[in-house]
């Protein structure tokens, strides 16, 4: 990061703490590093991805402002971990190495060559001629073989590079999933809402289901048991398998499914099948197999409305299920 002097610095902080009081931006490090640089004016890309963001969504969610922070202000040599700094430096070791030799190969094959032309022009005679092309094979010989070993030397490191591109993608995935339900977390879904958001029209939909009751399901019957129902609930979710969607648990007992290309009264009549099946099922505790009370879960919707932000869009759908947790629970409200 570049450094200001102190009078600079404290003027610099003083223009980005209001805009993140401002946008409700939580006061993390990386918030104040990306916030400190927009208001400096320093990179124009950052600036843009910051203003394209905060226009689409309402505001700058902690997932877009860490991957601004490791892309536009960590040092480069920050941005990967030590284990795959040693990989890298391996690679690059291996492949340098093959390449030297099979740079100094062809060199010497080159010398050969060079040494054959002088000999074919000051010598004639048949024996001179087939001591020439014995040395000219042995040669090109070393030379192909030692390109052969840099061909397979890259392959290797070829092969290595996909593994550890594989290896980062899967350190990304995981940052997004739910560790009880392996759905996404709430970071997930906001990478799908803003994904999907800029795209969509009056057809994109967030459904918040939330389980009724869950503190009392905990005091009465213990954490392993609400644990073991938000894991039931989650796999029961997922088997929805609902075209253009995806599913995520939010916090506690709350899930929410994004969904695509849907009105809102397919997603209305889908979101009442899922109560009505969940309501009807019987779920019994692993050790005494005895049945637990009804499982009911209360359900809010919203559907994107013209340009609405993706974070005004969350709001409606919350108060929506705040709307069917005060009318009693265990229903449906879009409004």
């Amino acid at each position: 990061m570049r450094q200001e002097n102190p009078s600079q610095a404290v003027s610099l902080l003083r223009k980005a703490v209001p805009l993140m009081m401002k946008l409700k931006i939580a006061p993390t490090p990386y918030n104040y590093g990306v916030w400190y640089t927009y208001v400096s004016n320093r990179n124009k890309k950052l600036n843009h991805l910051m203003d394209s963001t905060i226009q689409k969504l309402g505001s700058l969610p902690d997932f877009v402002s860490k991957e601004l922070f490791q892309e536009f202000i960590l040092d480069e040599d920050l941005k990967v971990n030590h284990s795959q700094t040693d990989q890298l430096d391996h690679m690059v070791d291996a492949i340098e190495s093959s390449s030297n030799k099979m740079s100094q190969g062809l060199d010497t094959l080159n010398t050969s060559l060079d040494k054959t032309r002088k000999a074919l022009k000051s010598h004639n005679r048949i024996d001179n001629i087939e001591k020439i092309v014995r040395y000219l094979e042995v040669h090109s010989n070393k030379a192909s073989e030692q390109t052969q070993l840099f061909q397979t030397s890259l392959q290797e490191v070829q092969n290595q590079i996909s593994s550890l591109k594989n290896e980062i993608e899967q350190s990304k995935n995981s940052s997004d999933k739910d560790p009880i339900t392996n759905l996404l977390n709430k970071q997930g879904l906001e990478r799908y809402l803003f994904s999907w958001i800029s795209t969509a029209e009056d057809d994109l939909s967030i459904i918040l289901i939330d389980i009724d009751d869950l503190s009392l399901i905990n005091k009465n019957y213990g954490k392993k048991i609400g644990t073991a129902i938000i894991r039931f609930l989650g796999q029961f979710l997922q088997s929805k398998n609902l075209e253009n969607s995806v599913t995520a648990r939010l916090d506690g007992g709350t899930f929410a499914i994004l969904v695509c290309e849907e009105s809102l009264s397919f997603n209305s009549q889908f979101a009442e099948q899922i109560r009505l099946q969940i309501e009807n099922q019987v779920i019994r505790t692993k050790r005494t197999q005895e049945p637990l009370p009804s499982l009911t879960v209360s359900i809010g919707i919203a559907t994107l409305v013209g340009q609405e932000l993706g974070e005004n869009l969350l709001t409606r759908a919350k108060d929506n299920l705040i709307h069917a947790k005060e009318k009693g629970g265990n229903q449906v409200s879009t409004n």
